[in-house]
């Protein structure tokens, strides 16, 4: 296997050494590891470079907090350095915030769709560089999904939110320099270090870089391949194994008959399922019994996650027990899908028919966005 070099990694010697003496803010957690797993912060400090600021994601600089909890600034004793959050009181970077820095770097593993929240904090940081006439240096990291597949609906614009900060499809193919050098309108806003040794067809566990899961509930590949669909289902009222070992694998709640459930799965390429029974020790259905289905993509070149959630989406629409969640005046599955009116659409339309006219969407938006592709 071929070792790819992240851009935490290329980021070496010179580079780093070059920082003493400046005020240097990093936007990080815990996945910014290199291949030797140093974590920036840890290795700024080791070369002698003082780190003033730490701007932190949803789930903390330690990746340790629960999905939606707000989290607090405060001073790290162990990094010496203060710990700025952008998931608590407010959300976006200001132009304020990095006045008193000579460099900002960004380094974190996101894990490939949009309604990814690392995605939408890197956008608070573009829009805070282009607004300040700063730059921002991207080490830049792989999709984890791979780089080749550009899939599912585009936002609608009354849908932009937190989970949905951009009209880009939900599994967009971009890496985060990719997309920091779109949102940048190729300005010199941002300044991208490139991994080397990755090619846009490689999965993650093809890199031989370290897995870190990106957050706590993507705690292996097989999540993470899933999640796009998966986390769909969310905007109902099934747990998706949050709370248990296996999340974003595991679909099911009390009153779900598992076996039918089984039976559409499987009808999707590339996808294998088996009859499951598991209680979440929290979170949607903490301490009761589910039945579902653990679900697996036996052959991930075939499988589409985004097909698979429309297709769970299509058959629990049709059950008494289904119940839409909402958030404010909107569906939550109108926020993760960024689709108006998804619940109604699911219910009348084939998914392969929906998927077809949402891949045509997002093949557009590839080409439109081709120039800001680095990496073949």
């Amino acid at each position: 296997m071929s070792v790819t070099l992240s851009g935490n990694d290329v980021f070496e010697g010179r580079a780093v050494t070059q920082l003493r003496g400046k005020s240097v803010g990093v936007i990080t957690n815990h996945s910014g590891l290199d291949s030797r797993w140093m974590w920036l912060p840890e290795k700024l400090k080791a070369a002698g470079v003082k780190v003033e600021k730490l701007f932190s994601p949803e789930h903390g600089p330690y990746g340790v907090a629960k999905e939606g909890e707000e989290l607090h600034s405060y001073f790290d004793e162990a990094l010496e350095t203060q710990v700025v959050s952008l998931y608590g009181q407010r959300r976006e970077m200001n132009a304020g915030d990095i006045s008193d820095l000579d460099f900002l770097l960004y380094d974190m593993q996101d894990a490939g769709v949009r309604f990814y929240t690392y995605v939408s904090t890197l956008k608070s940081a573009v829009d805070a560089c282009v607004s300040a006439g700063r730059i921002l240096t991207v080490l830049d990291r792989p999709d984890p999904l791979n780089g080749s597949k550009v899939r599912g609906p585009m936002l609608d614009d009354g849908l932009k939110s937190f989970v949905g900060i951009d009209a880009i499809p939900l599994q967009y193919g971009m890496t985060p320099g990719e997309l920091a050098s779109y949102w940048a309108h190729g300005k010199d806003s941002v300044n991208v270090v490139r991994m080397r040794m990755w090619k846009r067809k490689m999965w993650y566990d093809e890199t031989g870089l370290p897995f870190a899961a990106p957050s706590p509930n993507l705690p292996d590949m097989q999540s993470v391949m899933l999640y796009p669909g998966l986390a769909v289902l969310e905007g109902i009222n099934v747990s998706v194994g949050r709370g248990t070992t296996r999340p974003f694998r595991l679909i099911g709640a009390p009153w779900l008959d598992g076996h039918r459930l089984v039976d559409e799965v499987r009808t999707v390429p590339g996808i294998v399922a088996r009859f499951a029974r598991f209680i979440p020790m929290h979170g949607k259905f903490s301490d009761e019994i589910c039945e579902g289905a653990e679900i697996s993509a036996m052959d991930r070149e075939r499988a589409d996650p985004v097909l698979l959630g429309v297709k769970i989406l299509h058959h629990l629409s049709g059950l008494e027990g289904t119940v839409w969640t909402r958030n404010g005046k909107r569906l939550w599955a109108e926020a993760i899908t960024g689709v108006t009116g998804i619940d109604r659409m699911v219910a009348r339309n084939e998914p392969e028919r929906m998927l077809a006219s949402w891949n045509r969407d997002a093949a557009a938006f590839r080409k439109r966005t081709a120039r800001f592709l680095i990496y073949d």
